[in-house]
């Protein structure tokens, strides 16, 4: 059990670390969510809403709001450990894993930007329904889709990333249902996404579907890349329109080509092909439907690390399963 302990160990460091922000205000769109935290909004994101309108009748101090949130972070690294376990990997694999994803300064703003307790809602309802998928136990599955959608419309990849799951580690029967399963949710998922980028919500301000499309890839990949160099870049709000478009095609076809080079790992590297499939699954909703003027950012990309992580602890597992054998041989 010495594995289990020290999971606790770096997830307690993981919230040590980001301490720092309970001493933060209301920024931003908190405002509004305390202004409206008086009443219960009956809509697809109602646990966020009711999680402040308690939080507003117990303590409206900014510093309650902050712990909560980084209890949430907490729960959701011991999730992370709990998913790399139920895939297989081994004790030094779920340790990278879950002290990556409670460490990396990606997930600060998440944890930091009040109003962001709507990504960590939506990652707790993904990682509970991919859990819950591995052991077969699909109706709890679906009702984590449900949880995570009470957070945000983004815990809807859980569908598919649920179904992912028993592919990458299934067998049979079972693996060939998933596999037919993971093509409608896929399906029904983008579907979901067109139609919500036909009707738009700011008509005015729309751009079209080639300048938005290379746009979100830029992004998708400047985090990526930030999320590999542990936080490098990372900033509050990147100006994207700067971005030459030559840089903006460059970045949609390196998205394109990491997708080509998952479908050849998923052979050979069966969990990091798994730990990029969840990247780029999580970032299609991102690429299709249009929210003016606010591009990829970091506390949307919170949904995304899960997977980064288990690829992490699938590399770290394999570099050091590799050296053992150079040095037995």
């Amino acid at each position: 059990h010495a594995w289990r302990g020290s999971v606790f160990v770096v997830i307690a460091l993981g919230a040590w670390a980001i301490l720092p922000v309970l001493a933060a205000g209301f920024v931003y769109e908190d405002i509004r969510w305390l202004r409206s935290a008086g009443w219960i909004a009956w809509r697809p994101r109602v646990l966020m809403s009711i999680s402040w309108w308690l939080q507003a009748h117990l303590s409206s101090s900014a510093w309650a709001f902050h712990l909560v949130n980084m209890g949430l972070h907490t729960m959701n690294a011991v999730c992370l450990g709990l998913l790399a376990r139920a895939l297989g990997l081994g004790a030094v694999g779920i340790l990278t894993a879950a002290g990556w994803f409670a460490l990396s300064p990606m997930s600060v703003e998440a944890v930091a930007y009040l109003s962001a307790r709507t990504e960590l809602i939506a990652t707790m309802g993904v990682l509970l329904a991919v859990i819950c998928a591995l052991r077969g136990r699909f109706v709890l599955a679906g009702l984590a889709i449900l949880l995570g959608i009470g957070g945000k419309e983004t815990a809807l990849v859980g569908l598919v990333l649920a179904l992912v799951a028993v592919l990458t580690v299934g067998v049979g029967l079972a693996r060939l249902w998933a596999g037919a399963l993971t093509m409608l949710a896929t399906g029904g998922l983008l579907a979901m996404s067109v139609w919500v980028h036909s009707v738009g919500e700011s008509p005015g301000v729309r751009i079209t579907v080639s300048e938005w499309v290379p746009l979100q890839a830029t992004a998708t990949v400047r985090l990526l890349l930030s999320s590999a160099f542990f936080g490098f870049g990372q900033t509050v709000d990147f100006d994207y329109d700067l971005v030459p478009i030559v840089a903006r095609w460059a970045a949609g076809v390196t998205l394109l080509a990491l997708a080509a080079g998952v479908c050849v790992l998923w052979r050979r590297q069966r969990l990091l092909a798994f730990g990029f499939t969840w990247m780029l699954v999580s970032a299609v909703p991102r690429l299709i439907v249009q929210t003016p003027r606010s591009y990829y950012n970091e506390h949307q990309w919170y949904v995304t690390l899960p997977g980064l992580a288990i690829a992490g602890g699938a590399v770290v597992e394999q570099w050091i399963a590799r050296r053992r054998m150079r040095c037995l041989a």
